[in-house]
């Protein structure tokens, strides 16, 4: 039975540090943003300006989860899942209707 206990266990912090590794990070999200995205969109830029506050929650989702980079559909097949989990949740984050709009100067 201790045994059962035991290996119970290690599977359970097993799994929360593999969740931890994927969860998205809003941080890295914003990181990304600014080091990828504003190469383009920015005042000026050919893919114009995009900032989080320019939609509302649901709208990011859409917009991320659709059609979204038709501009440079390259530059957004290199990036890593993860990376795009990140950068919709920063969008997610700092949307209109959320509760600290930004637009990550």
């Amino acid at each position: 039975m201790k045994r059962l206990l035991l290996l119970t266990a290690v599977v359970m912090l097993g799994a929360l540090h593999v969740s931890q590794a994927e969860a998205a990070s809003a941080i890295k999200g914003k990181s990304l943003y600014q080091e990828i995205c504003q190469k383009c969109h920015t005042q000026g830029g050919d893919g114009g300006v995009m900032v989080p506050s320019d939609k509302k929650k649901s709208e990011w989702e859409d917009f991320f989860n659709g059609d979204q980079h038709g501009g440079d559909p390259e530059m957004w097949e290199k990036l890593t899942r993860k990376k795009k989990k990140d950068l919709l949740l920063f969008f997610i984050n700092y949307a209109i209707d959320s509760e600290k709009p930004d637009e990550c100067g």
